[in-house]
């Protein structure tokens, strides 16, 4: 059984059919009877009327008088005949889908029963036009389409003036009793006559007993006088059961009395003529229409209103008409989830839909996509989720996904934020790929775009499409476009950026909110806007709290250091205890040491080793009958000579980095003597460019005796190793002359020159130069 007679079983409680058991329904008051069609012709739904018949009844002669008058007329009144089928002993045609009514009367609003009658008014107008009426005018012989349309079919005892008195005898007795109770009074006293003025006349008869019928009050003279009758209906079926004919309206005055004066007899005759209609009208027409929406039946939204919008779109690309459109589908969507959850108590998405869309909707949306026109590509993404739960998922990748995403490299700024804007509503219609691949490379891409809006939307529209992706995936993306987000210029969308962490807090972890999130957003708490800083302070109050309890909860399960089990340390007084991991500036040999907090007064200064970086601990070695020899370190010995390790390089002095203590006096040795050869030793060449203020001599240190008697041969304290060279002795040095200024900066003096010395001694490196750098340099000393 196909969808629209479902529709019609779901309203009546029972299958349609004779008694309720079968398919095929029996038309009282006719010959024919109507059954669905199993054949669809282009998947359009059809319907069958037949009729059995001994061959050269009566019966026979009206079913085949019948197909004939339905062949030969092509109104939107009347069914249209599709194709048909003669036998000896029976009759077929086949027809579009329709419902009799008298099998969904009782289900139908009177608004939509005012629009129906509206209809058959018209169908009459057209038939009195030809000089013919139907005389069978009843709830059997009118039927409903697809379209909400009421229709006239079994057109058997359609008639003319000059064929109304052979068909009149022709009628069998359960027929012609049908037809007696449709005819006015005169016509049974005087006889059927059908002029133009008498077909006027019956026709408003007949419509008057229809009305009866169709609100199932009983028909009589006084019956405009029931209760089932509103009072624009009483006064109008009052004038047309009149018994005099001549005080009955004709039917052109019926459509123009206040009981078709209603808001929807304008919307639908307003839509019956739409493609012929200007864009102003219909700007105008459907700015009120999309407002009042709640007057309009679905039944008549979904099969009249929307495939006659869909009509217009097709011929003409109206704008007006598509967002109409697209209003209309969301308006019946939300009716259908407010059912939803009254009726099963659940809205999901996953829940079989009643609504069934024209069939010429989804290929008509994939044509809108493909046109160029900017205007309906953004009607079109503005509307996505009116519509987007119609199309298939297979549709979507193959023939919208391409052109949806175009929308990203379009010039229009207001295309691409809807295009952003859009990318939240598709999700569950796209696959991983290529939301993984192409949605979030966009988005990402669309950070970074000129617009303020296109960068805020984008960072909110990533946060809104987290929960499609996999959970391994979502703290990566989010931290990603959030960190980008709240570190642009602009206010807005730093507070987007802001407001999608608060949002998403839950999907970050504790390490990354202690390592990223909060030094990332820290810095805005002193922002110059207050609203800024308002929500960054909120922020991190939230995120020190989540921190806290983690920490609480780390410290309940035993996973703090301090829980775990002590490393074993070395006596402070071990010769053995690796170096300090704190760095030391190493002195300059020339330099006296400076006492550290853990030395002895009287122990010798030393310098740490080469690295210093921290070795790892080790165990202390068993102690052998032979005892360790101490480690060499650097320092003075008894002697007064510099000791250095056997494996310590020795730098040359223009590898040397002075530092800021060069010049301190040392004690045991003698000032270093200085190369002045690169120096031009003629004075009269030298320029006041070339002359600098030379340091003085460092005093001569007193030589110590060997034996003296505060160097003690103490076993614990390590060798000191001798340098190779000889000490130098104290000699005069050579007095030379040399330039340069004295304290006053006044007068020019002739200084003496150092003697060089002998042999350099070895020289640590520095850290740093000292100020007076600069003038070994400018003699080229360095």
């Amino acid at each position: 059984m196909n969808w629209f007679f479902e529709k019609a079983a779901n309203l009546t409680g029972i299958v349609p059919g004779s008694g309720g058991s079968s398919a095929t329904m029996n038309l009282p008051g006719s010959v024919w009877s109507v059954s669905e069609s199993p054949i669809k012709k282009k998947d359009q739904n059809l319907s069958i009327f037949s009729s059995s018949f001994q061959k050269g009844s009566e019966h026979g002669k009206l079913a085949q008088r019948g197909l004939q008058k339905i062949k030969s007329f092509r109104h939107p009144g009347i069914l249209k005949i599709i194709d048909f089928k003669e036998g000896a002993s029976s009759l077929s045609y086949t027809t579009e889908a329709a419902i009799p009514l008298f099998s969904i009367i009782k289900t139908l609003p009177e608004a939509d029963i005012t629009w129906g009658l509206h209809q058959i008014i018209k169908t009459l107008i057209f038939l009195a036009d030809m000089n013919t009426t139907l005389l069978n005018l009843s709830t059997s012989t009118i039927f409903v389409v697809e379209s909400n349309d009421w229709k006239l079919g079994c057109l058997e005892l359609l008639t003319s003036d000059e064929e109304v008195v052979p068909l009149y005898g022709l009628l069998p007795s359960d027929l012609k009793s049908k037809v007696n109770d449709c005819l006015p009074p005169e016509q049974l006293s005087k006889g059927l006559n059908l002029t133009p003025e008498g077909i006027n006349q019956l026709c408003s008869w007949s419509l008057g007993h229809l009305i009866c019928d169709v609100f199932s009050v009983p028909f009589s003279p006084n019956a405009y006088n029931h209760a089932a009758f509103s009072k624009t209906y009483s006064t109008v079926l009052k004038r047309l059961l009149s018994p005099t004919p001549t005080a009955r309206p004709t039917l052109d005055a019926i459509l123009e009395s206040p009981l078709f004066n209603t808001p929807l007899v304008s919307t639908l005759s307003f839509m019956e003529e739409l493609p012929l209609k200007q864009e102003e009208e219909k700007r105008i027409f459907f700015g009120t229409f999309t407002q009042n929406l709640n007057e309009i039946s679905q039944n008549l939204l979904e099969s009249k209103i929307l495939p006659s919008i869909l009509v217009d779109i097709e011929t003409s690309n109206s704008l007006h008409s598509i967002t109409a459109c697209f209003v209309i589908l969301s308006h019946i969507q939300t009716v259908e989830n407010t059912t939803k959850v009254f009726t099963s108590g659940s809205s999901d998405r996953d829940q079989q839909s009643s609504f069934n869309p024209p069939p010429a909707l989804v290929p008509l949306i994939v044509k809108l996509f493909q046109t160029p026109v900017r205007a309906v590509r953004a009607v079109l993404l503005t509307h996505i989720s009116s519509y987007i739960d119609l199309i298939s998922p297979s549709v979507f990748q193959k023939q919208l996904f391409s052109c949806i995403m175009a929308g990203f490299k379009d010039t229009n700024p207001t295309l691409r934020e809807l295009t952003v804007k859009t990318m939240a509503k598709i999700p569950h219609k796209v696959t991983p790929k290529q939301l993984r691949q192409e949605i979030l490379r966009c988005l990402a891409a669309s950070q970074n775009d000129p617009e303020i809006r296109i960068r805020g939307s984008s960072v909110i529209c990533i946060s809104l499409l987290l929960p499609s992706l996999n959970p391994s995936e979502r703290e990566e993306v989010l931290l990603s476009s959030t960190l980008r987000a709240i570190s642009d210029q602009t206010l807005p969308v730093r507070l987007a950026g802001i407001n999608t962490i608060k949002e998403n807090s839950s999907a970050f972890k504790n390490e990354s909110l202690a390592q990223k999130i909060i030094p990332a957003i820290s810095p805005f708490a002193v922002d110059r806007t207050m609203e800024v800083r308002k929500e960054v302070i909120k922020l991190l109050n939230i995120f020190i709290e989540a921190l806290t309890k983690n920490s609480e909860q780390m410290t309940a399960q035993g996973l703090d250091a301090s829980s775990a089990p002590p490393v074993p340390q070395q006596a402070p007084n071990d010769s053995h205890q690796p170096p300090s991991t704190r760095p030391q500036q190493p002195a300059h040999p020339l330099q006296p040491p400076h006492p550290t907090p853990n030395s002895a007064p009287t122990q010798p200064f030393t310098l740490p080793p080469q690295s210093l970086q921290p070795q790892p601990t080790s165990q202390p070695k068993s102690q052998s009958s032979t005892p360790e020899k101490p480690k060499q370190e650097y320092g003075w010995d008894d002697d007064d000579s510099f000791v250095v390790p056997s494996n310590t390089v020795i730098r040359t002095p223009e590898d040397d980095v002075w530092g800021d203590d060069w010049d301190t006096p040392a004690q045991p040795q003698t000032s270093p003597q200085f190369d002045w050869s690169s120096m031009n030793k003629t004075e009269e060449k030298k320029t006041e460019a070339d002359i600098f203020t030379i340091k003085p001599q460092p005093k001569q240190a007193p030589a110590k005796s060997p034996h003296s008697p505060s160097q003690s041969k103490n076993p614990s304290q390590p060798v000191r190793l001798k340098t190779q060279t000889a000490k130098p002795q104290p000699s005069q040095p050579k007095k030379e002359e040399a330039v340069g200024w004295d304290d006053s900066d006044d007068d020019l003096i002739s200084l003496p020159k150092m003697a060089e010395p002998q042999q350099k001694p070895p020289t640590p490196s520095r850290q740093r130069p000292s100020d007076d750098d600069d003038l070994f340099a400018a003699f080229g000393l360095n």
